[in-house]
């Protein structure tokens, strides 16, 4: 949910347009609200406590005090509305209860507003006036919000993705001898788990880097994604703990760096270890239908969600019903380990009119 700023009119609020009294002792004061970390590539939601029409001629000033260096930057002013909406509601939060209030939701389009291109956000006071004249009525923010810029957000939050990945697989390439190892199981196939894990934390983690730039505060994060992100985590736990116990069943042979010994891959890791598993009694690799529909239902709800984040511009709330869907397909993928209850090792498909095979002796379970 978004933060909502209650912007207070203040004292000094007055309306001097013939025919308007200002607003007396006994009146509600005027109050604008502001969702903060609004980018601005979005139209910028505004509401006021009061009644205004388009006639009123509605301005929007916006100030930004300074820069990181200190530099004074003043201010941008006269935006005009591209729509004006009286008789509005908005929900305020007051002390834990909702509070309804009638009023005029505007939008502005501040996408032309200009910012340095390195900034991803920039903090500025609204000022809402309106009137006859200029500044016949006025509602000073009492405090700031910001305004993202989400185009540089995303290339600042790609280019921390870049560079952390780039230092785990470097620590990884000199423990291992090749970075791919990093997402294996200890036989150096690839797993399915493994992959899934670390396709949700850089999802999951970009974003949250992304909008907290925004808004300079860590963005909510909902309750779906949690359930997702254990979901996985507890998929990994179990296939280790079966992986563990095929394991004392059999001797793996060790293996330095790349080099493969009996149950070990031969070469590099590749996609196809995500979709198949192989069969003892067959005595050959073949395709596994759980972890296929697993990595279905990953990268589907992987590009909804980052799509539905970054077009909606807070952290998308996966349905219930998807992460449902998940699990189902995670129980799959995990009781189809222990229906089979045998170990893998690295034995290439059979020829077609060929034997089956010669199995390598001894293997672990592939995540």
């Amino acid at each position: 949910m978004k933060r909502l700023l209650g912007i207070t009119c203040l004292s000094s609020v007055t309306c001097f347009a013939a025919g308007v009294s200002p607003v007396s002792a006994g009146d509600s004061p005027l109050r604008l609200f502001v969702p903060d970390g609004q980018v601005k590539s979005h139209p910028l939601r505004v509401f006021v406590t009061k009644a205004v029409q388009e006639a009123d001629l509605p301005r929007l000033d916006l100030y930004a005090p300074h820069t990181i260096d200190g530099a004074q930057l003043g201010g941008v002013h006269g935006w005009k509305p591209k729509l004006v909406a009286p008789g509005q509601q908005w929900t305020d939060v007051v002390d834990g209860q909702a509070v309804a209030r009638d009023g005029t939701l505007l939008m502005f389009d501040l996408s032309t507003y200009p910012m340095p291109g390195w900034k991803p956000m920039a903090r500025v006071t609204p000022v809402l006036r309106w009137g006859e004249a200029p500044g016949t009525c006025v509602v000073v923010g009492s405090q700031d919000i910001y305004l993202g810029h989400l185009q540089v957000a995303v290339a600042w939050t790609a280019a921390m993705l870049v560079v952390l990945t780039a230092a785990i697989g470097l620590a990884a390439r000199r423990k291992t001898g090749h970075m791919r190892y990093l997402l294996c199981g200890p036989d150096h196939y690839f797993s399915l788990w493994r992959v899934q894990l670390t396709a949700w934390t850089l999802a999951v983690g970009g974003m949250v880097f992304c909008f907290g730039m925004i808004r300079m505060a860590v963005p909510h994060i909902p309750d779906s994604l949690v359930a997702l992100m254990g979901l996985s985590l507890a998929t990994g736990a179990v296939s280790a703990a079966k992986a563990r116990t095929d394991a004392d069943r059999k001797t793996l042979v060790p293996a330095d760096g790349a080099a493969a010994g009996a149950g070990m891959n031969p070469g590099l890791p590749a996609f196809a270890d995500l979709i198949s598993d192989y069969s003892e009694p067959l005595s050959r690799v073949v395709l596994s239908i759980p972890k296929a529909q697993m990595l279905f239902w990953t990268v589907v709800i992987l590009v909804l969600f980052i799509t539905k984040t970054i077009l909606d511009g807070q952290l998308w709330e996966v349905p219930w019903e998807l992460v449902a869907l998940t699990g189902f397909s995670q129980a799959g993928y995990v009781g189809d380990k222990f229906t089979k209850g045998q170990p893998v090792t690295s034995v290439s498909p059979a020829p077609p009119g060929g034997g089956g095979g010669a199995a390598a002796s001894g293997g672990v379970a592939r995540g």
